[in-house]
């Protein structure tokens, strides 16, 4: 029997600031001239200002999308990001032509570095393909794809990727601390997401602010709320602040 996994996501206040910095620098040179003559000395202020130059280059890719496995009626969701100057533009393409469904939705991060690629609800055959991500730029194009399979329910192989709490409402008071739980099983163990907003949480870029725990845990957990890996399944959840 395979052991209940356990993830903890915890998520503390948080404030928003905004930075402006410049990369522009002043060169200041002071220049002392004298007449042939006896006549009065002459302080002459040069200033350069330097601009900051931009070397083109190619995209990328920080994050490519990887293969996955979904059960019908389920959700997938591809991760894109790449790098390049000026920033690539990230698009999603199925059999050679741009996504376009109504269960089709592109999310792109805020950095403008990528989009997720979310599928829902998963139709067998329909949905199973090669999907590509492109990101282009002035200077050139790169390309990476991924493979999805969609399972029907009586096709789900044993030690598949199961939530075995769904996720509840959650209310907590703004500058409080919120602390998300989920439990899954499957063989070998499920090794657990986070999304917000559809979108990945990237914990090392909250400052602190989130910690994801992680333990082997028998059978008690309350609001789920994850993307598995290997085959997956994911459940939404919902934490409001008042």
């Amino acid at each position: 029997m395979a052991a209940l996994r356990h993830g903890a996501l915890n998520s503390s206040s948080v404030s928003t600031r905004g930075e402006c910095t410049s990369s522009q620098t002043m060169d200041l040179r002071f220049t002392r001239l004298s007449s042939l003559t006896r006549g009065p000395l002459y302080l002459l202020l040069l200033a350069r200002l330097v601009l900051p130059s931009h070397t083109e280059r190619m995209p990328s890719f920080i994050k490519s999308p990887d293969d996955q496995t979904g059960i019908s009626g389920g959700v997938a969701s591809f991760v894109c990001q790449a790098v390049g100057e000026p920033k690539p533009r990230i698009t999603w393409m199925k059999k050679g032509k741009k996504v376009s469904s109504q269960r089709f939705e592109v999310i792109e991060f805020d950095d403008s570095l990528g989009s997720v690629l979310r599928i829902q609800p998963l139709r067998t055959h329909r949905d199973e393909a090669i999907y590509e991500c492109t990101a282009t730029n002035s200077v050139g194009e790169i390309n990476s794809s991924a493979k999805l399979t969609v399972l029907e329910e009586d096709q789900i192989p044993h030690g598949f990727p199961t939530i075995d709490m769904g996720p509840q409402l959650k209310v907590v008071e703004r500058t409080r601390t919120a602390t998300m739980l989920c439990a899954a099983s499957g063989n070998p163990d499920p090794q657990i997401y986070w999304f917000k907003d559809f979108l990945p949480v990237d914990i090392s870029s909250s400052n602190g602010r989130i910690k994801q725990l992680r333990s082997d845990f028998d059978n008690k957990c309350e609001d789920p709320n994850a993307n598995h890996s290997g085959g997956r399944q994911n459940k939404d959840q919902k934490l409001s602040a008042l």
